[in-house]
């Protein structure tokens, strides 16, 4: 293969290469600044604990040790100490009714959830007008954010809540489009613009849950 050759082919693979490292490098901060390692832990009555965490300005629950096999946490939404021991011994209580009809203790897995509570937002922005008369958000980019995450986003990521999708997990998400195939068998091409656009769209939801205050 002559030099010429391989330097436009390095020219080709070097924008995703780097698309790929920026887009990673991004979800490392995002993981970053939503860490979830408790800063402050009290014990509430000897059955759940009231606690801090990087992400939030508010308290969090979680039950002392597991519960059928789980361990159940949410955000107590106040950031009065006083108040997340009342509302953590309620949330409690409300586990030990749930236990006994045999309902779930957790919810289900939380990107589809956060996906499309970020997409109601964006729908809503391209309803509203800017000063300049254009739409907040433009339509034709949701319509093509909604069809990367149907047809592969969500296949792909359903299962998983956005906390568990780190880098190493996004890697292998672009191996795997790079590696899908047709109907017939043959692998079908990516361009490096929808790669990209498809680690957008998997940064934007998790900056979503990122900056929520449910985690």
């Amino acid at each position: 293969m002559s030099t010429q050759l391989k330097s436009s082919i390095n020219g080709l693979l070097n924008p995703i290469k780097e698309t790929s490292n920026n887009m990673v490098n991004t979800m490392q901060e995002i993981q970053q600044k939503s860490r979830t390692t408790p800063t402050y832990i009290e014990t509430v009555r000897g059955v759940v604990q009231i606690y801090l965490i990087p992400a939030s300005k508010y308290y969090q629950a979680r039950t002392v040790g597991r519960k059928n096999g789980t361990r159940p946490r949410t955000s107590m939404r106040t950031e009065s100490r006083a108040a997340a021991r009342i509302a953590a011994l309620e949330w409690y209580d409300g586990l030990l009714l749930k236990q006994a009809k045999g309902e779930p203790l957790v919810e289900s897995p939380d990107f589809c959830r956060i996906a499309e509570e970020m997409f109601t937002v964006d729908e809503a922005r391209t309803k509203r007008v800017k000063k300049d008369g254009r739409p907040a958000y433009s339509l034709a980019t949701l319509k093509n954010d909604r069809s990367i995450y149907n047809s592969a986003l969500k296949p792909y990521f359903e299962r998983m809540n956005c906390k568990s999708i780190t880098s190493k997990v996004l890697e292998e998400y672009t191996v795997h489009l790079r590696d899908r195939k047709d109907k017939d068998g043959n692998v079908r091409a990516i361009s490096d613009k929808t790669l990209k656009n498809h680690l957008t769209n998997m940064s934007q939801i998790v900056s979503v849950w990122a900056g929520s205050e449910d985690h």
